[in-house]
This record gives C-alpha cells, structure tokens and sequence, in this order.
C-alpha cells in the first residue's frame, strides 16, 4: 500500500524559512548592484562636470587679450584683475574668441569673471565689453559643491593675492601674470590646485580695438588634473 503521507508542518516552517532567506539574501545583492550603479552614474557625472569646468577655465585662459575696459563710471579697468575679499577671491580678464554665429557687426571680444556664489562656482560673462552697469552680466554656475577659491598671481619669481601689482597705474592697466593658481575646495573631493600658464608674449590690443603684432592666445601645459600644471614645475 503506497504511503500517501503530506509534508509535516515542521517541514514546511523549514522550507519556508529556506525559501525566505534566498529570498533575501538574492534582494540585498540586487539592492547592493543597484546601489552600486547609482553611485557610479553619480560619480561619472560629477567627474564629467569637473571636467567640463577646468576645460572651461583653462580655453578662457588661452584667449586672454590685452585689452583694457571700463566700468559703469567710464573709469578704466586693467586686462586682469584679482581681489580677494576674506577667504573669498575673485578674477576678471578679457579673452578674444566670442562666438558669433549669425555673424553681427559687433567685437569677438568679452569680459568675464570667476567667483564663487551660493556653493557654487559661477562664470560670469558682460554683455558689452565696455560694461554700462552691473545689470549688463550673465551669470553661470559651471561647477557645484563648492566650499571654497583662492587664487593667487606668479610674478617676480612670487605668488601674489591680488593683481595687478604695479604701482604704476598706466602700466598696471595692461600688466598680466606669468601664472595664475586655482585652489578650488570641494565639498566631496577636497581640495584641487590648478595652475594656468598665462602667455609672456600675448597680442597687445589697444583700447581703440586695433591690433599690434604678436600672438593673441594665452598659453596652456597640462599637469595634474585637468586643464592645469603641477606647481612644482611653474616658471620662475
């Protein structure tokens, strides 16, 4: 007489227990990789917007022009200048290479200015070389999650919080740096240190908008990171 007997209710609580722990211990892998993954898009693209940054940064150093411009009152400012107000710092240049896609009779030069603004790194470009007020500015934030900007100016064989350093006001109107050195500080990464060689020879624009002989694009060695050259190899 075959034995019709079920499974015993000891027997189920096993194999429900078994089934229930493979259950579990295949959701926490699955969450683990997902989570995994997740960190890793994260990841990529925050290097990728860090990327994008000091790329940005590093083609505005290239286009530095020696051109003068003036403020709101008239009062002309010098190609580069450099403040640093607390631990805060801020830079402002003029570059050549605006872009004109519908070819408008109007400068391919701009001036623009980094700082940093609500956590973050922001790029600031005027809307006329010769800016008529603070209102003619756009403002955009290329970089996140920063804690922090230093910028320091390589001259005479030292590095300088602020710029320019002559006291000379006709000549400190057009005086550039050989170098400029960024330490952002990030709140995820710490803290980056980019130095941007700037050219010893740039082209010299005159305030009239004409030019002098030479080469209108600033110089760029790549280093540490992106964009940058180590520190330790700068230029006396």
């Amino acid at each position: 007489m075959a034995d019709n007997r079920g499974f015993t209710l000891l027997e189920m609580l096993i194999a429900v227990a078994i089934t229930a722990f493979i259950a579990v211990s295949a959701y926490s892998v699955l969450n683990s990789a997902l989570a995994t993954q997740k960190s890793a898009k994260q990841s990529d693209r925050r290097l990728a917007e860090l990327q994008r940054a000091m790329n940005r940064i590093a083609i505005d150093f290239q286009q530095l022009v020696i051109r003068t411009v003036r403020d709101e009152n008239g009062d002309p400012k010098a190609v580069m200048i450099g403040e640093k107000d607390g631990d805060a710092s801020r830079i402002s240049w003029t570059r050549q290479g605006k872009l004109n896609p519908a070819q408008l009779p109007r400068t391919e030069m701009e001036r623009l200015s980094y700082r940093v603004s609500d956590d973050a790194l922001v790029r600031e470009q005027w809307l006329a070389l010769d800016i008529a007020s603070e209102d003619q500015k756009v403002e955009r934030p290329i970089l996140s999650d920063v804690k922090s900007l230093v910028i320091e100016y390589y001259s005479d064989e030292q590095w300088h919080e602020d710029w320019p350093i002559d006291q000379d006001e006709q000549v400190a109107l057009h005086q550039v740096p050989e170098a400029v050195k960024m330490k952002i500080e990030l709140n995820d990464f710490g803290l980056l240190e980019q130095v941007y060689i700037i050219p010893s020879g740039p082209k010299k624009q005159r305030d009239d908008g004409s030019r002098d002989s030479g080469s209108g694009q600033g110089g760029f060695n790549s280093g540490s990171g992106s964009g940058g050259k180590e520190e330790g190899g700068r230029r006396g």
